[in-house]
C-alpha cells in the first residue's frame, strides 16, 4: 500500500492525468486528492473476497471517494475475477464487513441484506490493462483463484478535495500527516491527484513509516 511514497517508478502510474481526470468526473468534483495505491495479488488457490464496500474501511466523513482496479494479465471467471452489485452505491448500506473473519463459521452474506433486493451481482471479465472504477459503497467481490498464476492488480483510490477524518482509531497515513478527527485530510500524504500538469508528480512524505503490506480488497 502507498507504493508511490518509497517507489518514484510507481508515482507516474498513481498519478496519471487521464485516471485522475477520470476520478473527478466520476466524483463530478473540480478537485480530487490521493487517498492511496495498493497491490492486490491473489496467489493460485486463495480464497474468494466476499462481499464488501470499501467506505466503511476509511475514516473519512464523505462518501465521495472513487477506485480503479487495473490487472496486469487478462482475469476470467475462476481466476480472481470481480463483480460488482450494480446499483449498491445508491442504497445507503454504509456497514463494515469484516471480510477476513468468519460469523456462526460461515462467511458474513452482505448480499443478503434486504436493502439489496433487486440488485444484480455483475461479474467483470478484464483484460490486461484495463481499468475498471467503482464508488467506495459500491458492494463487490472476487471469485477465488483456481488458476496457477498469481493473479495481479493494481489501485488507486481517489477522494474529493474537502474530505475530514471522521474516527480517531488509528490509521496509518492520516496519523503520520497528524490529522484529527474533523480535520480536513490535506498533506503530503494524500496530494492532490487532479488537476496537476502534466509531469507533475508531488513529492512523497519525507518521513515514511513501516511498510504496511497489502490491501484487503479484490
Amino acid at each position: 500500500m502507498r507504493l508511490w511514497e518509497d517507489h518514484p517508478e510507481v508515482a507516474p502510474f498513481t498519478f496519471h492525468p487521464r485516471l485522475c481526470a477520470a476520478a473527478a468526473a466520476l466524483l463530478q468534483v473540480d478537485c480530487v486528492r490521493l487517498w492511496h495505491d495498493q497491490a492486490l495479488y491473489k496467489e493460485p488457490g486463495g480464497r474468494k473476497t466476499d462481499a464488501h464496500l470499501d467506505y466503511p474501511f476509511w475514516p473519512v466523513d464523505r462518501t465521495d471517494l472513487v477506485s480503479v482496479w487495473i490487472p496486469f494479465q487478462d482475469v476470467h471467471p475462476g481466476g480472481g475475477m470481480m463483480s460488482y452489485l450494480q446499483g449498491s452505491h445508491l442504497s445507503g448500506i454504509t456497514e463494515f464487513v469484516d471480510i477476513g473473519q468468519l460469523r456462526g463459521g460461515k462467511p458474513y452474506e452482505l448480499l443478503q441484506d434486504e436493502r439489496l433486493a433487486g440488485m444484480a451481482l455483475v461479474p467483470v471479465p478484464a483484460k490486461r490493462g484495463a481499468a475498471i472504477f467503482h464508488h467506495a459503497c459500491t458492494i463487490h467481490a472476487a471469485d477465488r483463484n483456481d488458476t496457477d498464476q498469481t493473479r495481479r492488480v493494481f489501485t488507486m483510490a481517489y477522494m474529493a478535495d474537502g474530505c475530514r477524518r471522521s474516527r480517531d482509531d488509528a490509521y496509518f497515513a492520516l496519523d503520520r500527516d497528524g490529522h484529527r478527527k474533523g480535520e480536513l485530510i490535506t498533506g503530503a500524504g494524500h496530494p492532490v491527484a487532479w488537476p496537476r500538469a502534466a509531469g507533475d508528480l508531488p513529492a512523497p512524505p519525507s518521513v515514511l513509516g513501516p511498510k504496511t503490506g497489502f490491501g484487503y480488497s479484490g
